[in-house]
């Protein structure tokens, strides 16, 4: 079975992908924002989010 903590890793990595990857592409604005896209939803934000859980529980 799959844990809450690894659950919000696997989507907010999933979708750094998508959303970095759609910035670099679909878009003219610089490199480093697709970077910090992938470091702020792919990293950041998934540590955030089980902190949070974390906590409330």
């Amino acid at each position: 079975m799959v844990s809450r903590e690894n659950l919000v890793i696997g989507v907010c990595v999933v979708a750094a992908l998508v959303l970095g990857l759609s910035v670099a592409s679909a878009t003219s604005l610089p490199s480093w924002v697709a970077l910090a896209v992938f470091l702020g939803v792919g990293v950041l934000l998934p540590n955030l989010l089980n902190e949070f859980l974390r906590t409330r529980t």
